[in-house]
Parts: structure tokens; sequence; C-alpha cells
């Protein structure tokens, strides 16, 4: 698989409700200087945000809906990441769009996600 393509299996499995709620599966895709800028407005590192998703794991599923996907090598060992997502709840209702963006870097022979970044779209 294409580094392309494996990266964005990658990401849309950080987006599935069983990879959110499992903490092996969130510390193998998250480099340990993870650093995310969420939606909210808030940091998180690595720990924070594998606390959190995995707290999350006990409420109704969240579905994400991506669209617009596209990865930018941006070396070798590094590539941009950028696409819309919408949340919905399990009634399909919208929670919010997000565009989002990520970098992934590739070190001892595995992808795995160095920063992310989500703002609400307003359009």
């Amino acid at each position: 698989m294409n580094p392309e393509k494996r990266i964005e299996v990658l990401e849309k499995l950080l987006l599935q409700s069983e990879t959110r709620a499992s903490k092996t599966q969130l510390d193998a895709l998250l480099a340990d200087d993870f650093t995310e800028f969420g939606s909210s407005g808030r940091s998180w590192t690595k720990n924070e945000i594998i606390e959190a998703l995995t707290a999350q794991s006990d409420n109704p599923p969240v579905r994400f809906h991506t669209s617009d996907f596209s990865v930018k090598m941006l070396s070798p060992d590094a590539a941009l990441v950028r696409y819309k997502c919408v949340s919905k709840d399990a009634n399909g209702a919208i929670i919010r769009s997000t565009l989002r963006s990520s970098v992934w870097r590739y070190k001892n022979e595995k992808w795995k996600i160095y920063f992310h970044q989500g703002t609400v779209q307003t359009e």
C-alpha cells in the first residue's frame, strides 16, 4: 500500500468508535509527543486525549463522515492530511462540522500521528 493510502486508512481508523475506546490502539497510532488543538480551542497531549476519548466510550457512539480527503507528502517520512468531517449522533443528527488537519511521521517503520487540529466550520 502506498504511503498516502496507508495514512488515509490510519486517519480514518482514528475516527472509529472501537479505536477511540481502545487505549492500546490509540497508543499505537499516536506519537509519544503528539499534540492536538481541538475544535473547542483546548490543547491536548497524547495521554490527555487517550484518557478523554476512552472515557467517552460509554456514551452513544458518534459517527464521523469525511469528505475532501487529501494526503500531501511533505517528505518521505512526513505527510499532511486535510479533510472535512461531519459528526453525527446515533439518530443521524449533525453535531458539528469541522475542518481537520493532521501531520503524520514515519519512524521505526511505522506511521504515527504527530499533530492534529480540528476547526469548527462555520459555512
